[in-house]
């Protein structure tokens, strides 16, 4: 019972006494933070010489960040300088690798143009050649028609003196006999002019062949051309190249040797 009182008796001071604790309380802590605040400005306030060390500290800090960030910039700079630098290169080497390839196709145009240049002297010389044989087989056609033209007049001119020399020849013999019809050489020319007449009944009884109807020899019957030449036979009149007609005999109608072919040589041989 006493105990409940006593409960009551404190409840009741409590609620009674409660605004004036809390108002109290209030001031207490108020005063207790002013205070705190003036010890805090008695103790925390810097001197003269903090001032002054803190000033050469901030100095320095402001000229070690100056440095710093001139460095950065520096630094910077040098990064931009740098790529700058790159850039030229790159564009040097593109510059370069367009001037290597314009060389290498400077290069192939020269070797393409020395290459034509070659061909060109090649065929200029072989066209050079070419007029010089083209010259040469001239003369030797125009040298080959003058023979030819000169040998034709020497056959019809030959022809003539032969036929006169026959015609000489024939009336010798006939005087020589006519003088010696009755002496002791009447036999001998009785026999030589049994062989002229032999002899001229050959030659008159065989044609002189003309070159225009001859188109190989007689004998290996080769073609005839501009190198490979006629020779007529003075014996038979026929027309042989020179092999087939190298031989020289003396015959009755020319008092020098005279070309012949091999068959009239063998029978000339064989008299």
């Amino acid at each position: 019972m006493s105990m409940l009182l006593l409960f009551c008796l404190l409840l009741f001071c409590v609620l009674t006494f409660q605004p004036f604790f809390m108002f109290s309380f209030n001031i207490f802590f108020k005063l207790k933070f002013l205070n705190s605040l003036d010890i805090c400005f008695v103790f925390c306030r810097p001197s003269e010489d903090d001032i002054k060390v803190l000033k050469k500290e901030l100095i320095r800090s402001q000229q070690l960040m100056d440095s710093i960030t001139q460095e950065r910039e520096d630094e910077i700079a040098g990064h931009v300088q740098m790529i700058e630098k790159l850039k030229k290169q790159k564009e040097l080497f593109v510059i370069l690798d367009s001037e290597e390839r314009l060389c290498s196709e400077k290069k192939h145009l020269e070797d393409e143009l020395q290459s034509k240049t070659n061909q060109v002297e090649e065929l200029f010389t072989a066209l050079k050649k070419n007029e010089s044989l083209a010259e040469e087989n001239s003369i030797n056609i125009t040298k080959l028609k003058n023979e030819l033209q000169v040998a034709e007049e020497s056959d019809l001119d030959f022809e003539r003196e032969r036929a006169v020399q026959n015609r000489r020849q024939f009336e010798e013999v006939l005087s020589a006999i006519s003088r010696t019809i009755y002496g002791r050489h009447f036999l001998f020319y009785l026999f030589l002019l049994f062989l002229f007449k032999m002899d001229i009944s050959k030659q008159f009884g065989r044609k002189w062949l003309d070159d225009t109807e001859a188109v190989s020899c007689n004998g290996c019957k080769k073609a005839f051309s501009l190198m490979f030449r006629k020779h007529h036979c003075r014996m038979c009149g026929q027309i042989f190249c020179a092999s087939c007609s190298s031989h020289t005999a003396e015959v009755a109608s020319n008092k020098n040797p005279v070309r012949v072919c091999n068959l009239c040589y063998q029978e000339i041989l064989s008299r």
